[in-house]
Formats: structure tokens, sequence, C-alpha cells
């Protein structure tokens, strides 16, 4: 089985993403001989002002391309600088690598995700036992609670009456963790979010993929989730799993980046989040109706 892992970084968060890698390279003790692993990181300069920066494009170049030596003795890298305004996003990101993979199926992180040593591991093996039945598949780990009721189907049940807004103050580094023996848990319906350790079998992104409408940010996962309910209520054999008790947790509590006020950043979220909001309907009618 190949995986790929996707994942987006902008230069201030060139620490998390530090880190983020680190954490896989310990992940990657636990691997067997027939896992094989891409880690396709792209560094995305295009939303940032260089000439009033304090700090140069080539120093984040630089060790960005040090953390790519620290990967390949673990992976087969796929590690690219984008500056043509063709990655504005995590979103465009996504896309390009669901588009243009060879891989079995795409792990997505965020940079700020916190999970245990034996993820990789878990979630590898654990698509290998699901693709027994179908090659339709989403699997994701557990989280904390989170925001509302909705996401309690892939809340750890020692975490099930806490409140939802208690995960803020959860410290990462101790409540990122395999809790206990890992199993395979089908859950009704569709919920993850897009960068939080999720797996889908590249059959099924085939299948859906993320229009060009949509834009750069915002809404993938949610299009892939409804895309995903009318496949299934179409007759596909799609389900999303969880694996109980590998909890993953982004950092709310200790997220920062020194890089900031040396940076001028652009910061275009809202305007991609209203492209994508725009379209998000219209895509949708289209994906239905040509079931």
């Amino acid at each position: 089985m190949i995986t790929q892992i996707a994942i987006h970084t902008l230069p201030y968060e060139i620490d998390q993403l530090e880190r983020l890698l680190i954490q896989l390279k310990r992940n990657s003790k636990h691997l067997t001989p027939d896992n094989n692993i891409i880690t396709d990181v792209v560094l995305n300069v295009n939303l940032n002002n260089w000439d009033n920066s304090s700090l140069s494009k080539e120093f984040f170049i630089d060790k960005f391309y040090q953390l790519e030596q620290l990967t390949k003795t673990w992976s087969t890298t796929n590690f690219h600088i984008n500056d043509n305004n063709e990655i504005l996003g995590c979103v465009s990101h996504r896309r390009k690598v669901f588009r243009e993979t060879q891989a079995d199926n795409v792990l997505v992180l965020d940079t700020d995700v916190f999970f245990s040593d034996s993820l990789l591991y878990h979630i590898i093996n654990g698509a290998l036992l699901i693709e027994q039945n179908s090659p339709y598949y989403v699997l994701t780990p557990q989280i904390t609670k989170m925001w509302d009721n909705s996401w309690d189907c892939l809340v750890n049940d020692a975490f099930l009456n806490d409140s939802t807004n208690e995960f803020k103050n959860k410290d990462p580094f101790i409540t990122a963790d395999c809790l206990g023996e890992v199993s395979i848990k089908p859950i009704d319906g569709f919920k993850f979010g897009g960068g939080w350790g999720t797996l889908i079998s590249v059959p099924l992104l085939r299948k859906i993929d993320i229009p060009d409408s949509l834009g750069h940010y915002g809404l993938e996962d949610t299009y892939i989730m409804i895309c995903s309910s009318f496949l299934k209520q179409n007759g596909l054999n799609v389900n999303q799993y969880v694996l109980e008790n590998e909890l993953l947790i982004e950092d709310n509590r200790f997220r920062f980046s020194p890089y900031k006020k040396y940076l001028s950043a652009i910061d275009r979220r809202e305007e991609f989040k209203k492209i994508a909001n725009e379209n998000f309907q219209k895509e949708l009618n289209k994906f239905g109706s040509s079931l």
C-alpha cells in the first residue's frame, strides 16, 4: 500500500512544520518495509509581501529543504516551493495532490495537529483491513470534545463529558496519545476535519474531486462529506471509520509563531471563504445531478 501525506505550510508556520515532521519521523519506527510513504509538502510563499518583510524568502526556503533531508531518512519526499500563485491555500494543494497522486490513499495533515507515535502504523493497517471490504473509505483518528455534539461520533469516550470549549485549554503534548487497544469502528454518515489526520482512499477521491470553483481555502472537507453521502445513497459501498483510541488534537494552547512580526503577510482567508461559499451549493447540485 502507498500512502501520500499532504501538508500545506506558510512561512510563519515553518517551526510547526518542523515539529510535525519530527513527529512523523518518530512514527516511522513502527512501520514495516511494505508501508510505502510519500510525504508531499508545499511551502506557499505567495501570501507575503517580501519587500516589506524583515526576514527573507530564502531564510524559510533554506529551512524547508533542511526539513526535507530529515524526512528523506524514512520517506519518499516531494517538497516544493510555490511562488506562482497556483497554490494559495491548503485546498488548492489538496486538490492538486488528490488529482495527481498515484498512491492508494491520501493522509491530510495540518501543521498544528498532535498525535501518537503509532498513528501512521495503525491508520495504514486499518486501511488495509478496510480495503478487503471496499476500496471507497474515509478513516480518521478520534478527537476530544469540540464545538458541538455533531462531532461526538469522532470523540473518544474519555472526553465525551467534557464541555464543548474545554479543548482550547488542553495540553496537546500530553493529550495526544494512543489511549488503549486500537480498533476500527464504522460511524453513521461522514464527519471529519480536512487536516485532522483524515485518510481518504484515492478511488473515492477520483469519484468526487474538489471543484476548481471552490478556490483555495474552505469547505473542501464538507464537500467531500456530502458527496460521499450522495454516493452511498446511490448504492456505492463507501463508509467512514474511526480509529478508536488513537487521539489527535489541534494545538490551541501553545500555537505561536515568532516570525509573524517580521513578515508582511497577506491574509486572504475571508476572500477565499467567500468564493467557496458562493460556489458550494452549485457544485453540490452539479455532483448530485451527475449520479
